[in-house]
């Protein structure tokens, strides 16, 4: 695990949300974790090959499922009306681009501390309509 701190940047909301919307990127899930610990712990479990045909809201939410159901972990995702447990999506719109964020990249995720999520009743709405889902401009200069 200490290996993990050393990757860990700080960065914005707006930056993660690049990752997260260009259409070439390898990220499909921004997980939002309630604590650095809990960043390095989840950093351990998922940092593994991924089949990309397990790569599915299925998949990612039975292996998430120990962390959601502590209320450790929310995630925003490219397409959150298919994600089966829709309470813990945060829609990118909750949180505002400048929102600081210290971030660990690990395709197909990217774990943050995401300022404000686990403390703002605006991230407990629920997810937009899929055609809000991703939003063209966001990314668009990004190459991957």
């Amino acid at each position: 695990m200490p290996h993990y701190r050393s990757l860990i940047a700080a960065t914005d909301f707006r930056t993660l949300l690049a990752y997260l919307y260009h259409p070439q990127s390898p990220i499909d899930y921004h997980l939002h974790v309630d604590s650095r610990l809990t960043l390095l712990e989840l950093a351990e479990k998922l940092d593994r090959p991924v089949d990309p045909t397990n790569l599915n809201p299925v998949w990612v939410a039975e292996t998430l499922q120990d962390y959601t159901r502590r209320g450790q972990l929310r995630l925003t995702c490219r397409h959150p009306s298919a994600f089966p447990e829709p309470s813990v999506v945060i829609p990118a719109a909750a949180i505002g681009h400048e929102t600081p964020c210290s971030g660990l990249y690990l395709p197909p995720f990217y774990l943050s501390l995401t300022e404000g999520v686990f403390e703002s009743e605006r991230a407990r709405v629920s997810p937009p309509p899929e055609a809000a889902e991703i939003p063209p401009s966001v990314g668009s200069r990004l190459r991957f």
